[in-house]
């Protein structure tokens, strides 16, 4: 998945009701369309009360942490 698309699903997750949340959350996990990277980066960004950064900065802000992604910026 491309940053761009991370960064769109993230704007729809944000903008569904809570239940609609579960439901899409459930269906994407069952679905393994997203790798466990991208998982975790979407819920940290969906539980964000302000809007949301580009997926590269909080790459960058996980490499300095010695945590890598296998995605490109």
């Amino acid at each position: 998945m491309t940053d761009q698309m991370l960064e769109g699903l993230t704007q729809i997750i944000i903008s569904l009701k809570p239940s609609e949340r579960r439901k899409l959350w459930g269906r994407l996990l069952r679905s393994r369309a997203l790798s466990e990277d991208e998982q975790d980066v979407l819920l940290i960004e969906t539980r964000r009360p302000e809007p949301s950064r580009p997926y590269a900065e909080i790459r960058r802000e996980l490499a300095k942490i010695g945590v890598r992604s296998k995605h490109k910026t």
